[in-house]
């Protein structure tokens, strides 16, 4: 038996949990440009995805390019998934992430 692809989704992962609002497809989108694993869902951690540390900063910068903000980066890390940065963007905007 061959392994896997190396992007395939992790089985301990389990089902991917898809976008619930537009923010968080967006994000999904930006991810899946810099995270190989596939499919990918909002709440997978960016880390558990084989993500590292310079992956991860340049993945907020550029996040940070296309809404033209700044995101805490210690609150992200704490819990780096979609939903997560969703989170944070929405406080930045001054509205609550609230799912569709």
């Amino acid at each position: 038996m061959q392994p896997p692809p190396a992007n395939h989704r992790p089985e301990d992962l389990g089902e991917p949990l898809g976008p619930r609002t537009d923010l968080e497809s967006e994000l999904l989108e930006l991810w899946s440009e810099r995270v190989e694993v596939r499919p990918l869902g909002v709440t997978d951690h960016f880390f558990a995805l084989g993500g590292d540390s310079l992956q991860a900063v340049r993945l907020v910068a550029a996040a940070q390019r296309r809404y033209g903000v700044r995101i805490d980066r210690r609150r992200l890390f704490a819990s780096f998934t979609v939903t997560t940065m969703a989170e944070l963007l929405g406080e930045v905007f001054g509205r609550t992430h609230d799912p569709a």
